[in-house]
């Protein structure tokens, strides 16, 4: 099966296995732009992400919509699901080797584009979560390429970003967002992806240049 989402989820799984691949042993302590994770909790963190979605597409069929690719940003408080993540993570990861959880994550990832291998417009999901097989590939493609991105950067690696992960990640910030962005801005989609999720602080200039919209940024926490 093939679909826009998928693909791009499956080209920037490619892009996560490069930066995770031989890592020394030494670099899972490193911190990372995630202040409240390292190397090794954050590659724990996004494991239990992408096995969390893969979840949801095997529960079987849902009784109806509730989430497509924005709702799922936008619908709970960042400030509320923040630190329970953190605390799951952090228990998840505990002292597990970084080696463990790199194989864990790696074969979460490749778990879920396997399951995603089916009808893109599949209903699928539980009575709370309910969502479109594409709207879900189109989710991990945004949690995957960001926290590769985090990833790469911590190892010296890379923001590494499939340019087809990046297309979709742009067109749901975009979305958000609610109007285009100042041309004037000059933005790259790495600006806008670092600035839309909080890894960027906006500049004085930028800020006047946005106006009434810089008040959105950052518009995913």
């Amino acid at each position: 099966m093939s679909y826009p989402e998928l693909d791009a989820l499956r080209a920037q799984v490619v892009q996560l296995e490069g930066v995770l691949d031989d890592i020394a042993p030494g670099a899972w302590g490193r911190p990372t732009r995630c202040t409240e994770f390292d190397v090794r909790e954050l590659t724990a963190h996004l494991g239990g992400a992408l096995s969390r979605y893969a979840s949801l597409v095997g529960a079987g069929p849902a009784p109806a919509r509730t989430h497509d690719r924005v709702r799922w940003w936008t619908l709970r408080d960042p400030d509320e699901r923040s630190p329970i993540i953190a605390k799951l993570t952090k228990e998840a990861a505990g002292d597990q080797p970084g080696e463990r959880i790199r194989d864990f994550t790696l074969k979460a990832a490749h778990g879920l584009t396997d399951a995603l291998d089916r009808d893109p417009v599949d209903l699928v999901g539980t009575e709370e979560v309910g969502i479109e097989v594409r709207e879900m590939a189109a989710v991990a493609v945004l949690e995957s390429g960001v926290h590769t991105m985090d990833l790469g950067h911590a190892l010296a690696r890379g923001e590494r970003l499939a340019r087809e992960a990046s297309e979709l990640i742009v067109s749901v910030l975009d979305t958000i967002v609610g109007e285009p962005l100042p041309v004037s801005l000059g933005w790259t989609p790495r600006t806008l992806i670092l600035t839309a999720t909080g890894r960027r602080d906006l500049l004085p200039n930028e800020r006047w240049t946005l106006g009434s919209l810089a008040d959105r940024f950052p518009i995913i926490r």
